[in-house]
């Protein structure tokens, strides 16, 4: 099958990577999720019953949570074959600052249910900080604030900010505040203004994804360099640049396409 048969009902278009892209949509019979070549042939799927990602930081990888046998599998997107679970991820979950997530004293929301509604104070950032809330919810599932802690419990950053997540630069961090999200480094100081509706990192090509939305009008997006300058053009609904290619898949006007950094379109998706 073709991405083109069901184009109109495709959530979502991931990065390309390896001639490949993950992409998730529906059907009649309900969502699923799989991978696309560049002609849009459908080359794999799986059904929407188990939660599947592909892995940023390892782009060959496609993580699947099997819900039925409660674990993970791997797909190598190379071979389109499941392979055991890699040296990479046992070595993150066995890292310092991911054991002192998993060790954290924790929450529970709904009597009887451990592991959904479970709540940790304590959240993974990277190899060197962790974000910490400074209180638990009283009445939602969320925190106030976040902050940010080192591996010895020295606090960072305050518990001031609605989010905390990794920049994917040394010493910075995406935080939310007032609806807004912006790039700090360990000092406070503002490197991205708290100016966008979200924030997200792309380590290999050191640029920032963003969004904006103004009130009355849709979410744009584009893409900024470490340092805020708009590298990208805010013009698209979506966008996901690939982590080994100049190659970024974007949606705009609800046509799929992939362009590069120079916003050069270099083909149309379901063409």
């Amino acid at each position: 099958m073709n991405i083109r048969e069901i184009i109109k009902e495709v959530n979502y278009i991931y990065y390309f990577s390896g001639g490949v892209a993950f992409f998730r949509t529906k059907d009649g019979k309900g969502e699923h999720q799989g991978l696309i070549d560049q002609s849009g042939e459908i080359v794999w799927d799986v059904k929407w019953r188990n939660l599947a990602m592909r892995v940023a930081r390892h782009p060959d990888f496609i993580r699947i949570h099997d819900r039925e046998k409660k674990e993970w599998l791997f797909l190598d997107v190379r071979t389109l074959q499941y392979v055991p679970v890699p040296e990479w991820y046992t070595a993150e979950k066995q890292s310092r600052a991911w054991q002192m997530v998993n060790n954290a004293p924790r929450v529970q929301f709904i009597k009887g249910e451990e592991t959904m509604f479970d709540y940790s104070p304590l959240r993974y950032l990277n190899e060197k900080y962790v974000t910490f809330a400074e209180q638990g919810p009283q009445v939602s599932f969320l925190p106030e604030k976040w902050g940010v802690q080192d591996l010895e419990g020295n606090v960072i950053i305050p518990a001031i900010f609605d989010k905390v997540s990794d920049a994917d630069r040394p010493n910075r961090f995406i935080v939310r505040q007032n609806e807004k999200e912006g790039v700090i480094d360990e000092h406070m100081k503002w490197i991205i203004p708290c100016e966008y509706s979200s924030l997200y990192c792309y380590e290999p090509r050191n640029a920032y994804v963003a969004y904006d939305q103004k009130p009355r009008r849709k979410r744009i997006g584009g893409m900024l360099d470490t340092e805020g300058k708009v590298i990208l053009p805010f013009l698209y609904e979506h966008v996901f640049p690939s982590p080994t290619e100049d190659m970024i898949t974007v949606k705009r006007r609800g046509r799929w396409m992939v362009i590069n950094s120079k916003n050069e379109k270099l083909f149309d998706i379901g063409k």
